[in-house]
């Protein structure tokens, strides 16, 4: 769908593909589509609504055809997944700057140009991310996300949501530069080219969970930039896929499961021996408390550690710049000096 607008504002906009991956849910399309197919004929460029269907065995398709015609469907015969069906989207997507966008995720009507405007401004901007919000207004506490490590893990910080709102309120013209260490994958706008260069998500995180924490880190080691830019703003209503289709054992294994690779992955120095003392003591210390998930969690990642050194090897091949220099540089950017012109919350 072609967005509404000047000819000469349009020539100046770069062209935006808004793609949502879809798993049977049909009642999101229903619900959450016109908001995106609205948000695009208000972008005062080229802009279009893809639809990934993931092999949905309900009326997904029946739904996109006969009610919302202005996205454009592309159908995996059979379920593979998020990240593929990400990487698809991208694949298909007639423009430079894609928006991954969950089906759970409603937009506001002029979130788009905001949103891609820090592509334009810095070639080195490799994702932005929108102001994420609750069902009631509040911000996600991964909207901002600022890195440490602690005890050989990953950690990261969010920051105080009032301040966020206060940051949405600003005018557009007001520079804003906020570094994330990722973006949350249910609302992230890429570079398209760079995204695919990457191969997507990472499909060592399979079926879901880390796969975004995980291409953040691959952009800064890359020497590229990881963004947020609050003056766009999105709903999550976190009913998606995951939490309808999966038990919480699977998906608590999953997270630590894919904490332990991310880190097998990326950690480096100092960072990499405290995660390697770290992760002895708990192996031989959580059998006190009956941790089971760890245990299941640390069996499936051997069972990976083989695609998690050639992904290390990749990433070692790769690296412009080493992590434990780009973290302290992130939690230096907040507070953002524009916070001190935003209006009160």
């Amino acid at each position: 769908m072609t967005g509404a607008g000047a000819a000469g504002a349009a020539t100046a906009r770069p062209g935006v593909s808004l793609v949502v991956p879809n798993y049977e849910g049909a009642h999101l399309l229903r619900a959450n589509i016109p908001t995106l197919l609205a948000a695009a004929a208000a972008y005062p460029g080229p802009c279009e609504v893809v639809v990934v269907d993931d092999g949905s065995k309900d009326d997904s398709r029946e739904v996109l055809a006969r009610e919302l015609p202005g996205a454009r469907a592309v159908v995996h015969p059979e379920n593979r997944g998020f990240g593929p069906a990400c990487l698809t989207g991208a694949q298909a997507a007639a423009h430079p700057i894609v928006v991954l966008l969950n089906s759970d995720v409603r937009v506001e009507p002029d979130f788009v140009a905001p949103l891609v405007a820090p592509f334009g401004r810095d070639p080195r901007v490799f994702s932005v991310s929108p102001l994420v919000l609750d069902r009631d207004g509040r911000p996600s506490k991964v909207t901002v996300n600022l890195p440490r490590v602690r005890r050989g893990d990953l950690r990261w910080d969010g920051v105080p949501p009032d301040d966020l709102l206060r940051l949405s309120r600003l005018a557009p013209d007001v520079p804003l530069e906020l570094e994330s260490l990722f973006g949350l994958g249910g609302a992230l706008a890429v570079d398209r080219a760079r995204f695919l260069a990457l191969g997507g998500f990472d499909p060592l995180y399979r079926p879901f969970y880390h796969e975004d924490v995980d291409l953040g880190l691959m952009a800064w080691r890359r020497g590229w930039r990881v963004l947020v830019e609050p003056r766009s703003r999105v709903l999550h209503e976190d009913g998606g896929t995951i939490g309808r289709k999966f038990p919480p054992w699977r998906v608590q294994v999953a997270r630590r499961r894919h904490r332990l690779l991310c880190g097998w992955k990326h950690a480096e120095g100092a960072w990499r021996r405290a995660q390697a003392r770290g992760l002895l003591v708990r192996a031989l210390t959580r059998w006190l408390r009956l941790d089971r998930r760890f245990y299941a969690a640390l069996w499936g990642a051997w069972g990976r550690r083989a695609e998690a050194r050639a992904a290390r090897a990749r990433e070692e091949r790769e690296a412009a710049q080493a992590l434990l220099d780009v973290f302290p540089r992130i939690r230096a950017t907040w507070p953002p000096a524009a916070l001190a012109a935003a209006p009160p919350a």
